[in-house]
């Protein structure tokens, strides 16, 4: 009689244990974001690619989850020390850098902010000049026939 009881008990408190909670305890919110950029130097003319230029991952009652990128608000502030003016990136095509400098990459979920700095350089002379008119401004784009 008491092994049936112990096998009994044993079975339910492992059940219990194994059980999802029942009702939830706080909110179903995330509580914090990750970015992971795979790119923070940029050549002039070269696009942020939001497919494969960053992953996003968050935090959800403790486990970390990846967030797909077409499901985020990405934007990019073009001159950090002058203005916080953010340039949405389009969620179906690249976004082109056409001016040297510091960039502010921003990422937006769920009311949650991740940003990170990217810089955007001209080494070959190119002349994509930045707010300081250096360069000459002149663009060139190659084109393959």
């Amino acid at each position: 009689m008491r092994l049936k009881i112990f096998i009994v008990l044993f079975a339910v408190f492992t059940a219990s244990g194994c059980a999802p909670p029942i009702g939830t305890i706080g909110s179903s919110a995330y509580d914090s974001m990750w970015t992971v950029p795979y790119r923070v130097v940029y050549d002039i003319n070269d696009k942020f690619e939001r497919f494969s230029d960053v992953s996003i991952f968050a935090s959800y009652r403790g486990a970390i989850q990846p967030i797909p990128v077409n499901k985020v608000n990405i934007s990019v502030i073009e001159d950090p020390d002058w203005s916080e003016l953010e340039n949405p990136v389009p969620t179906d095509t690249d976004y082109p850098f056409l001016i040297t400098g510091r960039k502010v990459i921003i990422v937006k979920y769920r009311g949650l902010e991740a940003r990170y700095s990217i810089d955007v350089r001209d080494p070959f002379g190119l002349g994509g000049g930045n707010q300081n008119n250096e360069g000459s401004g002149i663009i060139i784009i190659w084109a393959t026939p």
